[in-house]
């Protein structure tokens, strides 16, 4: 495994002297060891699954670990991966419990389980998602999903900060939305070019019906071909 970079986003920085400036430096501190022990827990998961970890960053309002991880990942592996952050958040407020704690906890972990990209909500819902619809249509819903809470969020609740994080967010979304179709293609492609394993098999007639963990075979005008051999036609 190659060298992880650590960083610190910007506003990570602007956020921490502000807190020490105006006298929150014991609130900041608490709040960025629940993100550091969050964070932990999906490493932990990565590691053991041997993910690719390229980058961790720390933010405002969470981290971010990014991975040179297969779009066409085992679901399991990634509903664990997303589900150890909150359980090591939660555990980290059990085993320092107290007023602060909680206050900071409660909070960031409703946050977070909202299904908003990147945060853990999203990965959650797109794990669920893609059990029980194909990959295309769960790419869409998701995105179309996070960023109309994202739209809504301030109509419930004002604050300078928090609309900062939400602009933060906003961006990302606009970026992997102009992207989707990146991801589609590359979903496609590591089905013809790598050694995916599948737990189950399906006919389908169209290739946007394609589910993951999923091998498909394509019906057109009465014959049938492998996902592998219809694909590699499209390239």
């Amino acid at each position: 495994m190659e060298k992880i970079t650590f960083k610190l986003h910007p506003f990570f920085l602007i956020t921490a002297f502000l807190c020490l400036i105006l006298g929150y430096f014991r609130f900041f501190i608490t709040f960025t060891l629940i993100i550091l022990f969050h964070e932990c827990g999906h490493i932990l998961m990565m590691l053991i699954y041997k993910w690719d970890i390229k980058k961790i960053i720390l933010l405002p309002f969470g981290g971010l670990t990014i991975c040179n991880v297969n779009i066409n990942t085992p679901l399991k592996e990634e509903m664990l991966v997303a589900l150890m952050g909150p359980i090591f958040q939660i555990i980290y407020s059990i085993l320092f419990k107290n007023n602060l704690v909680l206050n900071i906890h409660y909070p960031l972990l409703f946050f977070n389980l909202l299904p908003i990209y990147p945060l853990d909500g999203y990965k959650i819902l797109t794990v669920f998602l893609n059990i029980i619809r194909p990959f295309y249509f769960t790419l869409i819903i998701s995105l179309l999903i996070s960023l109309t809470i994202l739209l809504i969020l301030p109509f419930f609740y004002i604050d300078l900060w928090f609309i900062l994080i939400l602009l933060i967010l906003l961006f990302q979304n606009i970026k992997i939305i102009k992207n989707y179709k990146l991801i589609w293609y590359r979903f496609l492609y590591e089905r013809v070019n790598y050694n995916i394993k599948y737990s189950k098999i399906k006919v389908i007639k169209n290739i946007q019906n394609m589910f993951k963990d999923t091998f498909h075979f394509i019906e057109k005008n009465g014959i049938i071909t492998d996902e592998k051999k219809y694909l590699s036609g499209k390239w």
